[in-house]
This record gives structure tokens, C-alpha cells and sequence, in this order.
């Protein structure tokens, strides 16, 4: 396979000779939660199971907006989730939603305006390029030909049910169509030589339905300034520490806490 360690410095080569280059593209985000053993679930009374699968499966149907020029990106959820039971009554994975981040390809940085556990916190620092490899292979999505690229990374896990960490590795896998010569995607994913169509990552995939090139008038490039100021690592402490919490609460009793 080819490496891609530098290809990011040709699409930002390409701003060069394209400035007003812009357009809208929209996904679909789909999560299967293959890591909830139910049969490890028998704390949990028939109608908590039932509320479990139900948010599950709502939280699995949402739509995002990536708008983009050569230079930078914001990515947006488009519709906005009625998360059951209300506030100060959701699940652990919807306790952190990303609200809006903000992509610059040309300094290489991000910023993201996020909410965890009822509060808005404003995150910034560099983004993080990926040592992606070409693997040869190409399909078709929507009017576009996409070729795929790969990167394996170490990831520690929290299987529902368990209280002990577990580092894994996987692959990454991105769908990109030079056609659209910008160098970003969903969430962080950027880097490749054209704009990313379709990532996986482990459960969660974002496929894009819709590409918008060049529109006109209600377009914008949206900047995250809302929020008490942390540092990355400051807010996954935030987020590891109470998700923990909340885990053993349910190993011990069996209920949300």
C-alpha cells in the first residue's frame, strides 16, 4: 500500500489556484453497538431494556452537515435528538455531544464547542494527521468514485456492563473522492486528497447522501465560541471520570443514575 503522510500538502496546494471553492455535503450516521452484551444485562428489569434498546436505536439515526472550502470546514448535526426522559435523564453515551467543530486545514487546527453532563465546554488545539495508506481499492458513492485509504490505531474501551479498561487495535477505514479537492471529512477526519464520502471506525460509520458544490447564498463556515475554555485532555478527564461513575452505578443497582 502507498503512504500518505504528505498528500495533505497537495490539497493545500490546490487553494492556490481555487479560491472560492465551497460546497455542502451531508451524512448519515449509523452506530450498531455490537459492544451491548444483553445477556450480561439481568440487573435490568424488562422496561429499562426495552427504554435501553429504544434510545439506542433513535440515537443511531442522525444526520450531519459538513460545510467546507479548500481552507476550512465546520461539521454540524442537522436534526436534533429528543433524547427520552429529558434533562438530567439521559444515557452515558449521550452525556458528550459535539454541538459544533470547526476544522482550519491551513494552520492545521480545530476547535470544538461540545456539551457534557448538562455543561458547554470550548476545546481547541492541533488536528491530528493520520498516517493513511492507499489500499488500491475504488467504488462508486453517489455521482462520485471513491477510493479508500486505511490506518490502524490502539484504543482503550469500556464494554457495556464492565468496570476494567481494554486497549484493542483497529482499522480505520475512509472512502475519499479526489473529484472534490478538499482535504477534510466527518468529525476530525482529514488529510486525504479529496473530500472523505464514507468513514468506519470500529461500530460507527458516517456515509454521505448528499454533496453540494459551489451553492449560493445561505452558506457559511461557522466558528465555536460558546463555552468554558478546556484543554483536551482536561475534558476527556471530565467525561472518563463521570462515565465511570455512572458505569458502576449501574453494575451495582441495576438503574440509571
Amino acid at each position: 500500500m502507498k503512504s500518505l503522510v504528505v498528500l495533505f500538502i497537495t490539497c493545500l496546494t490546490i487553494s492556490l489556484n481555487a479560491q472560492n471553492f465551497q460546497g455542502k455535503a451531508f451524512y448519515k450516521y449509523n452506530n450498531s453497538y455490537a459492544v451491548v452484551d444483553w445477556e450480561k444485562e439481568k440487573n435490568m428489569g424488562a422496561n429499562e431494556m426495552a427504554a435501553l434498546k429504544s434510545q439506542l436505536s433513535q440515537s443511531s439515526r442522525k444526520t450531519y452537515q459538513l460545510n467546507f472550502t479548500l481552507k476550512e470546514s465546520s461539521w454540524t448535526k442537522v436534526d436534533a435528538l429528543a433524547v427520552a426522559g429529558g434533562k438530567g435523564d439521559k444515557w452515558a453515551w449521550d452525556e458528550s455531544q459535539d454541538r459544533l467543530l470547526y476544522k482550519n486545514l491551513a494552520d492545521q487546527s480545530y476547535k470544538l464547542e461540545t456539551e457534557a453532563f448538562d455543561k458547554i465546554f470550548l476545546v481547541s488545539g492541533p488536528l491530528e494527521l493520520r498516517a493513511w495508506e492507499l489500499t488500491g481499492e475504488t467504488k462508486t458513492i453517489g455521482n462520485y468514485t471513491a477510493q479508500q485509504a486505511v490506518y490502524t490505531i490502539e484504543v482503550e474501551t469500556l464494554a457495556f456492563g464492565e468496570s476494567e479498561m481494554q486497549t484493542k487495535k483497529k482499522t480505520v477505514e475512509a472512502w475519499f473522492t479526489p473529484e472534490i479537492p478538499i482535504s477534510s471529512g466527518p468529525e476530525y477526519y482529514w488529510g486525504l486528497p479529496g473530500l472523505i464520502l464514507e468513514i468506519k471506525n470500529g461500530n460507527v460509520s458516517y456515509t454521505c447522501e448528499r454533496v453540494e458544490l459551489n451553492v449560493a447564498g445561505d452558506f457559511s463556515i461557522e466558528i465555536p465560541n460558546k463555552g468554558q475554555k478546556v484543554t483536551e485532555a482536561e475534558l476527556e478527564k471530565i467525561v472518563d471520570d463521570k462515565t465511570k461513575e455512572m458505569y458502576k452505578r449501574y453494575k451495582k443497582t441495576g438503574k440509571k443514575g
